[in-house]
């Protein structure tokens, strides 16, 4: 969990609450909301393990925050974010345009995807995981 948030962004997208935690560890806490159904999504995402989740489009969670807001906040042609549903988990679609760095001033699409569990679900491995660090530590005595 983050042990300081240094930065939080609070946003609605179509029937979704999302909120983003930048916390001083750089660990990026993601959550989503169905504010019909109340049902919550959560994730985590470690700051060295941005890159390989991003597909390298972003190499920090810095980077994946501000983008995330970034593509949240504005309505143009560079990207877009959408949340899809399927009742179990929740993912979030980002889509940018990246400008090449060659003669022809190109742009390529990019896209990434993250997956958010519900909450229930996270809950349900913390408290089997709790079991497991009791049963251990009564195994060690």
């Amino acid at each position: 969990m983050c042990t300081i948030v240094n930065r939080e962004f609070d946003h609605t997208l179509n029937d979704y609450k999302i909120n983003l935690k930048l916390g001083s560890d750089n660990l990026l806490s993601i959550d989503v909301e169905d504010s019909h159904r109340k049902t919550q999504y959560h994730n985590l995402y470690l700051n060295s393990n941005c890159s390989l989740v991003t597909d390298t489009l972003c190499q920090t969670n810095d980077a994946l925050y501000e983008l995330i807001k970034d593509l949240l906040l504005t309505k143009d042609n560079h990207g877009y974010i959408a949340i899809k549903d399927n009742g179990k988990s929740v993912q979030i679609q980002i889509q940018t345009q990246l400008k090449m760095l060659d003669v022809n001033d190109s742009k390529q699409l990019r896209t990434i995807k993250l997956d958010l569990k519900q909450i229930a679900q996270v809950d349900q491995l913390k408290q089997t995981i709790t079991k497991l660090q009791q049963r251990l530590e009564h195994l060690e005595h």
